[in-house]
């Protein structure tokens, strides 16, 4: 992932896009092949006396709901079917149409397709006669691409103390030791202030497990905090009045309101970041704890020493509220399909603001840590309820927090369901009902069903960003020669061809018609990236030329201003009728 700090390259990456060339400049990007690019005096456009055909655009979505059934004792259910289950939409039941169980890792049966990466060996799959996988599968079949797992670790430093940290950090790298596969991405992401990406998503254990380690050098700025807090308490003690002693606390939450914005903040931005990634995606967000209310304990402090002098420090601090920004964050993650798992990595911890240097009422600093404690935690528990994850709060057992993510990345139900209004990019409530007695039923509590032009622009992110791609379509990217501006800018010729052969034409009088959306988008090397550029283009061919172009391919060329230095480049194309979709990616260096 790129980091927002970088955008101010934005500038020197517009996109200056253009209509597909004719076959001659295609020519000049593009080595010659048996599929000669269509012409685009024929493709482009049509002539304003021409009727045009009206058509309805295929929109076929599916929402994916991750389902995790437990009993009692917190332990996995497995060898449910989808019978067992029931889907709600908005409180209206929906048809379950693809139903994907995994238990330990392994699919066991249903209608998702599995992918197996290439370079490694092909499962062997057993099955009992109900269709079953049985344990004699090999291990570790990679799932569909739809369904394979992005872990990203985030590390909250700004409200993390080292000590704390380091500690669920060697937890974390135990669990990927563990459970982690190359078939799986992996991100480690830390906060100070300002987000950080220390490990891209691989897929390589020990790139990740290097990443953690170089976590230990880092400061944790709750410290900092812990710091801060105490000389407010000092100030309230010796304040004369409620209002001086308000006020001071007043200060303090600003501050701490503040910083608990920017957090919420740079977790929507990274959830933001993985909306066009697909698959499962789970966020382990560590911390030392998020403040639901900002400067709670401290108004309430106030009010204990000076009681009713002044106005009530507990209608002050509703201005420090976080319920709605952290509303909004979940609310995006699981439009996102991104499920948080939250962890209190200061554990159990003590009453720490008692101290002699106070004086003052000992039951009173009880009272403010108390607060303090259940307002911190609050949001963990909040995150990880409202998106369908976990939370770990008021324990030192790391280990058995990791183990219960271990079952939940390990056994799970995928269902998944049309919505019956597609692309209105409402946000929709979900709930899923399971069939018998005594069962815990977790998963995101609602979706967004994005339009397909935010799709769109989300996948070809995801495609700059981290390279995934799924080109459905077979289409064929070359970047020509940069072009000196003598600015220190480039203009480089950019070629996208695409196979007329999976394109869906519609006949009309002596003509066949289609279209395809084209999106771009460009990345440079310090972590700039460009608005995700889209256009419409319409493709015509007559009705006696098209067992002939079949055989070829569009050809769309557009030219992109850049900048010296490595270049990503990533380019969507959507087929308009059918609703297929392709992304691909390429680099280059740009200038000497």
């Amino acid at each position: 992932m790129r980091p927002r700090t970088a955008l101010l390259h934005l500038a020197l990456l517009t996109l200056l896009l253009g209509v597909a060339v004719d076959p001659g400049a295609a020519q000049d990007t593009a080595p010659a092949t048996d599929r000669d690019p269509v012409d685009s005096s024929t493709a482009a456009s049509t002539d304003e006396g021409d009727q045009r055909l009206f058509f309805e655009s295929v929109n076929v979505t599916r929402v994916n709901v991750e389902v995790f059934v437990t009993r009692s004792d917190g332990e996995p259910v497995s060898g449910l079917s989808a019978e067992d289950f029931e889907l709600f939409e908005d409180g209206r039941r929906v048809e379950i149409t693809n139903f994907y169980p995994v238990e330990n890792r392994r699919p066991m049966g249903g209608i998702e397709p599995a992918a197996q990466p290439a370079g490694e060996p092909p499962a062997k799959k057993s099955t009992t006669a109900s269709g079953r996988l049985t344990q004699a599968a090999l291990i570790d079949p990679a799932p569909p691409e739809n369904q394979r797992l992005s872990l990203i670790i985030f590390f909250d430093n700004l409200h993390l103390r080292p000590f704390n940290r380091n500690r669920v950090m060697r937890q974390a790298q135990a669990f990927l030791l563990r459970h982690m596969r190359s078939y799986d991405r992996g991100m480690v992401v830390t906060f100070e202030r300002a987000l950080h990406v220390r490990q891209p998503f691989t897929g390589d254990r020990r790139e990740l497990l290097t990443a953690l380690d170089g976590l230990a050098k880092l400061t944790g700025l709750a410290v900092q905090a812990g710091s801060e807090r105490r000389q407010v308490i000092q100030r309230i003690e010796r304040s004369q009045d409620g209002r001086e002693a308000r006020s001071h606390a007043d200060f303090y939450a600003k501050s701490v309101y503040d910083d608990a914005v920017n957090t919420i903040d740079a977790l929507k931005q990274q959830v933001a970041a993985l909306a066009g990634l697909p698959g499962r995606k789970i966020l382990l967000y560590i911390s030392d704890g998020l403040p639901m209310n900002a400067g709670e304990d401290l108004f309430v402090l106030a009010d204990n020493r000076f009681g009713g002098q002044g106005i009530s420090g507990q209608l002050l601090a509703t201005r420090y509220k976080l319920d709605r920004d952290l509303r909004e964050l979940t609310v995006a993650a699981n439009s996102n399909r991104v499920i948080f798992y939250t962890l209190e990595a200061a554990g159990a911890r003590s009453h720490s603001s008692l101290s002699a240097e106070y004086g003052g009422n000992a039951s009173s600093y009880i009272e403010i840590d108390t607060v303090r404690n259940a307002n911190e935690r609050q949001p963990l528990l909040d995150m990880a309820h409202d998106t369908g994850g976990l939370a770990a709060v008021s324990t030192n057992n790391f280990s058995a927090a990791f183990d219960r993510l271990a079952n939940d990345i390990g056994t799970y139900y995928s269902l998944a369901f049309q919505p019956a209004r597609s692309g209105d990019a409402r946000y929709r409530k979900i709930e899923v009902k399971v069939k018998g007695k005594g069962f815990t039923v977790r998963h995101r509590r609602g979706y967004r069903d994005q339009t397909t032009l935010a799709r769109m622009r989300d996948s070809t992110l995801a495609t700059l960003l981290y390279g995934s791609q799924d080109n459905a379509l077979g289409i064929e990217l070359e970047l020509g020669k940069p072009r000196d501006r003598g600015d220190g800018t480039f203009l480089v010729p950019l070629a996208a061809r695409i196979p007329l052969a999976g394109v869906t034409l519609i006949g009309h009088q002596n003509l066949h018609r289609g279209e395809v959306r084209i999106s771009i988008a460009v990345g440079d090397d310090e972590g700039g990236n460009s608005q995700v550029s889209q256009e419409s283009v319409p493709i015509t061919i007559p009705s006696d030329e098209l067992a002939t172009a079949r055989g070829k391919f569009y050809a769309y060329a557009v030219e992109l201003l850049m900048r010296k230095g490595r270049q990503d480049v990533a380019v969507g194309v959507r087929d308009e009728l059918a609703g297929a979709t392709s992304f691909v990616r390429r680099s280059l260096k740009v200038g000497s």
